[in-house]
């Protein structure tokens, strides 16, 4: 896998697009999505501090399609299966997480994690509100 604009080994896999971009292209979102409100051709990310140019004759495509790099996984380094759809780390097949009833699939161990905390806050807060309604039920309908 390689970055969409420069085809250099990629480091992650865009939230937005979901084509891969290098360390100097792109975090968490390429520098094309980060930068889509800028006039084409004159793509500057303030997160980049420089113009990029983009190439338009789809050879970055193609050696996207016909290139194999070895890739790693950003906890173990073996070889990857798959990009995180939350933070667009590279995961291996250890590391990434099967779908639960919290977290969606697509996720690294990691934001699994978190995840699936967030839900079970959530599980939580919900119950304990609905433990003290039905307590000030009870104590509403004894007075």
């Amino acid at each position: 896998m390689i970055c969409h604009v420069c085809e250099q080994p990629a480091i992650g896999q865009c939230k937005g697009c979901g084509k891969f971009y290098c360390k100097r292209h792109g975090d968490v979102y390429c520098v094309r999505c980060a930068t889509a409100t800028q006039p084409a051709g004159q793509k500057l990310g303030p997160e980049f501090g420089h113009r990029v140019g983009l190439p338009d004759d789809g050879s970055a495509r193609e050696a996207e399609a016909n290139v194999l790099t070895a890739m790693h996984c950003h906890y173990c380094r073996a070889s990857v299966t798959g990009a995180c759809v939350s933070c667009g780390r590279f995961y291996c097949f250890a590391h990434g997480a099967e779908p639960s009833f919290f977290a969606r699939p697509g996720l690294c161990t990691s934001c699994h994690e978190h995840a699936k905390l967030r839900g079970q806050v959530g599980c939580f807060v919900v119950v304990a509100i609905f433990l003290i309604c039905i307590l000030a039920a009870v104590l509403s309908s004894l007075s």
